[in-house]
């Protein structure tokens, strides 16, 4: 169960490379919710990177959108963000 004051991603992506793993998150802007999200995995020793895509057409209009992406991780550390996001992320499919 996720805590309800936990950042809202809106659409989260996972790839395996022979580098390691990456995940790709996207977030609202305005929400500030990919700054906390990016200081939060930073602070857990995360390689994270962070830059606006612009506006974005949405199922709800034009949003001014966010992209996160924690990048080269090892089999380790992406198991145990996976276990860490069910906790500290909300997911969001609406939009």
């Amino acid at each position: 169960m996720t805590n309800p004051t936990s950042p809202i991603c809106y659409l989260k992506m996972t790839f395996r490379y022979v580098s390691g793993y990456t995940q790709t998150e996207k977030y609202d802007t305005g929400g500030r919710d990919a700054r906390r999200r990016a200081s939060y995995l930073r602070k857990r020793g995360y390689q994270v990177k962070t830059w606006g895509m612009g506006e974005q057409v949405t199922n709800v209009g034009r949003i001014k959108m966010t992209e996160l992406r924690v990048e080269n991780m090892t089999e380790a550390q992406f198991d145990a963000l996976q276990d860490d996001d069910r906790i500290t992320l909300r997911v969001e499919r609406g939009v």
